[in-house]
């Protein structure tokens, strides 16, 4: 089944929309930036009905001191199946959320959606367990891509993934548009501001 996602430019009263410019993701995340495009998603994960997992978490955002709390509803497994990128042999990992006390974000994998447009999916992350025992590595995290906290005052949306376009400016110089920076692998490790980088879990 194809997934549709349309990501809206919130924009001031009377200001037209430019299909050239980047949307934003939630008033309170004002710099996670988007195409105007339409992007069909086949690979976003689908909920399960018979499994639901609720999780008290702290969010963190990169590029900002603002953290946002609030109860997580995850209708999937609860398990993290990591490839271990620490030690010299292959190693793979399955851990439960439950153990879990902490998740980072380390890097991210780049993917063409457009001549210049390029979306960045998480590709490494930390995990600490409530024991102290860190695991590090890469998997299959499309399920941790966007998700939303129920929040006193409402929903919050947040996203581990980002987008930015590569275009030529100053100088006739390419960069990245959004974090105006020159060097091609910058976002391989720094995803620009508003981005989801780290969740903490409350208790165990």
């Amino acid at each position: 089944m194809k997934i549709f996602c349309f990501f809206l430019l919130l924009a001031e009263v009377n200001t037209p929309l430019s299909p050239t410019e980047p949307s934003v993701s939630s008033p309170e995340t004002p710099h996670v930036v988007w195409p105007e495009v339409e992007l069909k998603r086949w690979d976003l994960p689908t909920n399960s009905p018979q499994e639901s997992h609720l999780f008290r978490v702290t969010v963190t955002l990169y590029g900002t001191t603002n953290r946002y709390e609030g109860l997580w509803k995850l209708t999937r497994s609860p398990l993290i199946v990591l490839t271990n990128t620490t030690t010299h042999t292959l190693q793979i990992q399955t851990l439960s959320l439950y153990d879990v006390s902490q998740i980072d974000i380390l890097s991210w994998r780049i993917r063409s959606i457009s001549n210049t447009w390029h979306e960045f999916i998480p590709h490494e992350v930390r995990c600490i367990s409530w024991n102290g025992k860190t695991n590090q590595g890469f998997g299959e995290l499309s399920w941790l891509w966007k998700f939303s906290l129920e929040r006193e005052n409402g929903t919050w949306t947040g996203y581990t993934l980002f987008y930015d376009s590569w275009e030529k400016g100053a100088g006739e110089r390419f960069r990245w548009k959004h974090a105006q920076f020159p060097h091609f692998p910058y976002h391989f490790t720094t995803p620009v501001p508003g981005t989801v980088i780290g969740i903490q879990f409350l208790y165990p």
